[in-house]
């Protein structure tokens, strides 16, 4: 939820504010690269991602280079050209996220440094 908050606060230009950059050094702190080791995966790693992406500098680096081969490692191949993501997630809910969700979002971890979303487009 830190990370969603931050999020938040980045979206509405509170970029130099001394409060968020102690949660986004916080969250760089605590954040895990494995998605089993969180109850809502998927859900964290889409906010912490775009948190560390805005950070930028060693802390993207570093967290986009963990994620990335986390979330290529996992990916479940179809063929050569096709796959997807599959329910990655250990939380506590009778409905985790399917799928189509979990592909979509480690589809918008793995083009952040691309750009290609105009949300993160800030820098």
């Amino acid at each position: 939820m830190d990370a969603a908050l931050i999020v938040t606060l980045l979206a509405a230009g509170d970029y130099g504010n001394p409060a968020t950059k102690k949660r986004i050094k916080d969250l760089y702190a605590k954040t895990g690269y494995n998605y089993r080791d969180l109850n809502y995966p998927v859900y964290t790693h889409l906010y912490t991602s775009q948190v560390m992406h805005f950070a930028g500098g060693e802390k993207w680096e570093n967290y986009y280079k963990k994620i990335r081969d986390f979330l290529l490692r996992n990916q479940a191949k179809i063929s050569d050209t096709e796959g997807y993501w599959n329910r990655m997630y250990r939380g506590h809910s009778h409905n985790p996220p399917d799928r189509v969700y979990s592909t979509a979002v480690a589809c918008m971890i793995l083009q952040m440094p691309y750009d290609y979303l105009p949300l993160l487009q800030y820098r």
